[in-house]
């Protein structure tokens, strides 16, 4: 009979997506565990403990050493740089940052947006404001510099080993700060690079609330910070995870990795190739965190009308799904069914819930029950 074949059909198709939800549990688990063991494994390497150290002790000493250059009229004049790097602000920064989102800060100052530090000052004029290279390739860094120093000896001696891990590991940036809060060294090089985390301008931000973490963990643990708009990256959704760095016993500062959000999304969406997931035309797949916002990008973002979303261009942190699978698979984990999804139509819906660090998301796998009877119920009536 017809009921019969829809019921086998059902329970055949929700084993298909309880399979889906756990091979996206598992895929999206192993990357974190991945990118964990990669940020451990960095950390406790002696270049780094020596890139920190060094570089640390150096960035501190630049306006020191450029006040003993200009006695030698080498030096860099220093309301020179911060008048170029306020113009640089206005014209290359400040008017690119999307500021039309409900959950970001408004647009300050642009004096607010500056390190406060004569050395975050001379840092970013040397490395991004005389930088040739285009904004988002600052890593690349193709010609000599304005003004050598201690410190931009040992930048050349270690970046590569960071631009190395950053292109290989798809990682958006790695920073290393030193125990007062300074980012005394960024491998992508935006304007959080030279600003300090405990009192500069980004220091309610993400990254700030991961590096205060680690001031207080034992080597070898990670802190995480969960994606939300990050205002040095334009208020695109950033994540980030940090650990200490420590140097013959000593606590010498943190590591952090800023993760990139196409990454997860391209595991989520299986590159973009749902039909072939077996997830039809109607099918779907959300990761969603304790906060019931979406972790990927929507399938059919182009088909909702939320502002956020539209000016983001992300369902990254902005769209909520707060359906009864949702709510279920937050109180009690793995489990299936016939639902009602965000636009009102009944699914067949399979979800799961999981552990990324101290935080807890889900994964929710669903296709319209409409797709996924519509074969039955053409083959009974043609039958």
């Amino acid at each position: 009979s017809v009921k019969e074949s829809i019921n086998q059909a059902q329970k055949d198709k929700l084993a298909q997506l309880d399979s889906i939800t756990a091979s996206k549990k598992h895929h999206i688990s192993s990357y974190f565990e991945n990118l964990s063991g990669l940020l451990v494994s960095v950390a406790n390497t002696t270049t780094t403990s020596d890139a920190l150290y060094y570089m640390g002790r150096f960035f501190k000493n630049l306006e020191q050493y450029n006040n003993a250059q200009l006695e030698l009229d080498e030096g860099l004049d220093l309301n020179k740089v911060k008048k170029e790097l306020t113009k640089h602000y206005e014209e290359k920064y400040i008017n690119d940052i999307n500021f039309d989102l409900s959950n970001v800060d408004s647009k300050k100052d642009v004096l607010k947006y500056l390190p406060q530090s004569n050395n975050g000052l001379i840092a970013q004029y040397t490395y991004i404001e005389k930088n040739e290279a285009k904004i988002g390739e600052k890593n690349d860094m193709p010609n000599e510099l304005v003004f050598s120093s201690a410190y931009s000896l040992n930048h050349k001696k270690y970046h590569n080993t960071f631009n190395t891990i950053l292109k290989k590991f798809k990682l958006y940036d790695i920073f290393l700060v030193d125990l007062e809060g300074n980012i005394v060294y960024s491998t992508f090089k935006e304007k959080d690079y030279g600003t300090n985390l405990k009192t500069g301008p980004y220091s309610k931000s993400g990254i700030a609330e991961v590096n205060n973490k680690a001031y207080t963990l034992e080597q070898g643990q990670v802190a995480f910070s969960d994606f939300k708009p990050y205002e040095p990256s334009y208020n695109t959704p950033a994540a980030f995870i940090s650990t200490p760095i420590f140097r013959n016993e000593g606590r010498i500062g943190n590591l952090i990795m800023q993760m990139p959000i196409d990454v997860i999304d391209s595991i989520m969406s299986f590159n973009n190739k749902y039909e072939e997931a077996g997830l039809g035309k109607t099918g779907n797949i959300n990761l969603i965190a304790s906060d019931y916002k979406m972790r990927n990008n929507y399938r059919f973002i182009d088909n909702l009308t939320n502002k956020d979303i539209k000016s983001a261009k992300t369902t990254i942190s902005f769209y909520e799904i707060k359906t009864s699978s949702a709510i279920k698979a937050f109180e009690k984990g793995k489990g299936s069914g016939i639902s009602i999804n965000n636009n009102g139509v009944e699914v067949l819906s399979s979800y799961d819930k999981f552990k990324i660090f101290e935080t807890t998301w889900a994964v929710i796998s669903e296709i319209d029950t409409d797709e996924a009877f519509d074969e039955v119920i053409n083959l009974n009536i043609v039958l």
